[in-house]
């Protein structure tokens, strides 16, 4: 069968191939949202922004170069955490959703659910885990792994 002039012909066995990819070279962690009671939801979500509270402030009372003007407030679920010139983070918890809410100034907003199995707060939308988000933005303004390394220390 002649398709043009100098076009090859398909035959009835040849076999087309489709390739589909994304963006990503590995699938996300893979997390599921636990089913918390509300006083375990109130026990686990104190408990984490109260640390996290703690390693924010011994980063602000570091003698960093970068952490100018840095500030950290946290009081009734709600951390308010300024960058100073980079803005400002806040979390808090959301009772009715089980969740803690995180608006970063470089990420925007996410909504992070509990998974009591690997113990972490995790977006869905993402894979993404609190902490790793934090460290990874924070230890980016600060050039180096100031913050990463309090985390460590502390856990």
């Amino acid at each position: 069968m002649t398709l043009g002039h100098n076009q090859p012909s398909l035959s009835s066995d040849s076999h087309m191939k489709r390739v589909y990819f994304s963006s990503h070279s590995c699938p996300p962690p893979s997390f599921t949202a636990s089913n918390l009671d509300i006083q375990e939801f109130h026990q686990i979500s104190d408990q984490t922004l109260d640390s996290l509270s703690e390693i924010l402030e011994r980063l602000v009372e570091l003698d960093h170069p970068k952490v100018t003007g840095w500030d950290v407030d946290y009081s009734s679920g709600v951390m308010n955490f300024s960058l100073g010139d980079h803005g400002t983070y806040v979390l808090n918890k959301q009772p009715p959703n089980k969740q803690i809410w995180l608006s970063s100034p470089f990420s925007g907003p996410k909504r992070f659910d509990y998974d009591k199995e690997q113990k972490c707060w995790f977006y869905g939308r993402e894979g993404s885990e609190l902490m790793s988000l934090l460290r990874t933005e924070i230890d980016k303004i600060l050039e180096d792994n100031s913050f990463s390394s309090l985390l460590t220390h502390h856990s």
